[in-house]
């Protein structure tokens, strides 16, 4: 039997043996010849009475256990939902700041190679000159000397910035494939992650549509009854 079933019985016979008493108490007064028949009377109207009562406590005591559990069960699924949003959320938000670093970094590292080989082109140039100042009867040869070296410091510039940059061409390559790799995984997550989102709205709309159905039709047959 329900627990409220049992609850709510502990109040409702003790109030129908109060009326029996008051009944018996009543009819004390009258012709004692017609006291059993006026009894058994009573007593049938009585039993008829508490029967639709305990019918109707027991109805109402499984509307309220399928509330309960109903609620139980949406409260769950929401909680889940809630988390697969706020998982989804962070996920968005930690590929962008790689991708925001990756970018970052390839420019910044690719600035700094470059001003370094300017600052070491900076300083030979410096020291080839104090050279002149120091060795000028040797300027002509130390000047033929230097503007080869210069020149081939040029080629040779020259040469390691096509290096580089097709280093940091392909690095940019793959840098954007790897970039639009994850972009696109992100995306078909997002979109699975949409549907699964969908697809548990509908569901927590349709038990909702059953459970009043239900409740409904409970309250019509306890009504009939």
């Amino acid at each position: 039997m329900f627990p409220i079933l049992n609850f709510a019985l502990m109040f409702i016979i003790p109030i129908i043996v109060v009326g029996i008493a008051k009944i018996i108490d009543n009819k004390r007064n009258s012709n004692i010849g017609n006291f059993n028949n006026i009894f058994e009377e009573e007593k049938a109207a009585l039993e008829g009475i508490i029967e639709e009562k305990i019918s109707e406590v027991k109805d109402n005591a499984i509307d309220l256990e399928i509330a309960v559990k109903k609620a139980g069960f949406i409260s769950k699924l929401m909680e889940e939902d809630l988390a697969k949003l706020n998982t989804k959320e962070d996920f968005k938000n930690r590929v962008n700041n790689i991708v925001d670093e990756n970018i970052k970094y390839s420019e910044d590292n690719k600035k700094n190679i470059v001003d370094m080989l300017h600052n070491e082109l900076h300083k030979a140039t410096e020291s080839f000159n104090s050279l002149l100042e120091g060795k000028r009867d040797d300027m002509n040869k130390i000047r033929d000397e230097l503007e080869d070296i210069m020149h081939r410091l040029e080629i040779g510039k020259e040469s390691f910035e096509k290096t580089i940059n097709g280093v940091y061409e392909k690095a940019d390559n793959k840098e954007k494939e790897l970039v639009s790799d994850i972009e696109n995984k992100y995306n078909n997550l997002d979109k699975k992650i949409e549907t699964l989102f969908d697809e548990k709205k509908t569901d927590l709309n349709n038990m909702s549509a059953k459970y009043h159905s239900e409740r409904t039709f409970a309250r019509k047959r306890a009504i009939h009854i």
